[in-house]
């Protein structure tokens, strides 16, 4: 093999390196019965987990099925006595202790407060053979305070 060949050739294995994505570390949830699901953590709120994931969309699980979080982003958390921190999920975390937790959130200063809300309207009619009737509305309000959370959810 001459030089200009093995010259190619590494060339060409070291661009390929370069193009080939590198696959993005996942947060990872280990539940009290030992699974462990890869996804993205949403947050913590209401005692549920909320958690989205490529093979399943979005679960929400009991917080106290939950063993251990990992992420490699930055949370805003909120414990049982109201203290915030803004850190990781690691192992080492007692996830029992968590409140409130969200990425999505920014951080409050003094009293002042964030207010989300979404208003989702859908539907449909037919006529012909049979008639079809289906009309869909779905809220969800979420009031931010230093201290706590509040969500409301209707369908």
């Amino acid at each position: 093999m001459n030089i200009r060949s093995r010259l190619t050739k590494t060339s060409l294995s070291l661009l390929l390196s370069f193009l080939i994505p590198i696959q993005i570390s996942a947060d990872t949830i280990e539940l009290t019965n030992g699974d462990q699901i890869s996804g993205t953590l949403i947050g913590i709120s209401g005692k549920l987990v909320e958690f989205e994931t490529t093979y399943a969309g979005l679960m929400r699980i009991q917080q106290e099925q939950v063993e251990t979080i990992e992420t490699d982003k930055e949370f805003l958390m909120v414990d049982h006595k109201g203290q915030r921190t803004t850190s990781l999920f690691e192992r080492d975390t007692d996830v029992s202790l968590t409140h409130i937790a969200r990425n999505d959130v920014v951080p409050l200063i003094g009293e002042a407060s964030v207010l989300a809300n979404r208003v989702d309207v859908s539907g449909s009619y037919s006529t012909g053979n049979s008639s079809t009737q289906v009309y869909l509305l779905t809220t969800e309000s979420q009031l931010t305070r230093p201290k706590s959370e509040h969500v409301l959810k209707s369908a």
